[in-house]
């Protein structure tokens, strides 16, 4: 890194020392990537029903954080009446700032290899691709491949604040949901409250949407497909489940309705598309959960619908709640 900075001092846009301090600070990130090729070729992944889901969960293992990685990325908290921990995200640009020296190394590798990259391979809504560019590129493979890792590298550590999990394969909200009793019904209708409210801060839709590390998810995810079409030669095995990914998440975003229009619209449908994603595992279970439950009164019925609803509005609606209006769960 010292040779490394003293040639960027005689030389800022050289491209060859350019791509060998982004794979330093890749690197320094713990993030492999041969280990990362190899993941994307194989299917690992223990959650089923979305690609974009099972996609990150296959790579979870490919970036090793530690308890204090997730403190500097959000508030670890346990929840009130619970033994459940989660973390509430800070905002992407906080997190990256944090005391991760992982996600630091990532932030700096990508904002090394900017001037190398092609504007195909960037979006707009990451400002960290706004740079001054290099007056040539002759190994642009290499650029691509190291940028598509470090965003991927931070997909994976922000994926891993938003689904936290105790090393048990379901993130903790979902388990919040998996351990009661469907005949519990006070229990069980307390913990689809409780879910919804730390759903509605984890995954936000409204305000906070734009700076928030769901978003900073979905460009990440954006980002590594756009690379990785850009690259000419790089084989389907390694970027199917990535671009398949990405796929799924477009679908998912053309389909959801929101009020407004323009940019704040835009990043409200992106990160609702993607929260419908990663809570289809959530949904599943507690769409079995309320089908199931005796003895729900009426207005049980229709609360825990309503707040199944608000948690993955695109998620296949529990056969006793097809009666369900939107005025309804607007009264609730």
């Amino acid at each position: 890194m010292v040779l490394a900075d003293k040639a960027i001092a005689i030389n800022p846009l050289g491209e060859e020392t350019l791509i060998l301090k982004a794979n330093i600070f890749l690197s320094q990130a713990g993030l492999d990537a041969f280990g990362i090729a190899e993941s994307l070729m194989t299917d690992t992944s223990k959650k089923e029903g979305d690609k974009t889901a099972s996609a990150l969960d296959s790579l979870s293992g490919v970036l090793s954080l530690t308890e204090t990685d997730f403190e500097s990325m959000g508030e670890v908290k346990t929840l009130e009446g619970t033994s459940t921990k989660i973390v509430l995200p800070y905002s992407a640009p906080q997190a990256r700032e944090g005391s991760s020296a992982s996600v630091r190394a990532i932030n700096s590798a990508i904002a090394t290899l900017c001037p190398l990259i092609d504007e195909a391979a960037k979006i707009s809504l990451d400002s960290r691709h706004s740079c001054e560019k290099a007056p040539s590129v002759q190994k642009s493979g290499k650029a691509h491949f190291a940028w598509a890792l470090a965003h991927l590298g931070e997909g994976v550590a922000f994926n891993s604040v938003v689904l936290y999990d105790n090393d048990n394969g379901i993130p903790n909200i979902q388990d919040l949901i998996s351990g009661v009793d469907k005949n519990n019904l006070t229990l069980l209708l307390e913990r689809i409250s409780l879910v919804t409210s730390v759903v509605n801060t984890i995954f936000p839709t409204g305000s906070g949407a734009e700076s928030s590390m769901l978003n900073a998810l979905y460009s990440d995810l954006e980002t590594t497909s756009k690379a990785f079409t850009v690259m000419a030669g790089l084989p389907a095995s390694v970027t199917k489940k990535i671009t398949d990914a990405a796929t799924n998440l477009r679908t998912k975003i053309s389909t959801v309705t929101s009020q407004g229009s323009g940019a704040t619209a835009d990043i409200s449908k992106q990160n609702e598309a993607l929260r419908n994603s990663l809570t289809t595992g959530m949904a599943t279970q507690l769409k079995t959960k309320i089908e199931t439950a005796s003895n729900l009164s009426d207005a049980d019925r229709i609360k825990a619908c309503c707040a199944y609803k608000a948690i993955n509005s695109q998620a296949v609606t529990p056969s006793n709640c097809a009666s369900v209006t939107v005025a309804q769960c607007s009264a609730n």
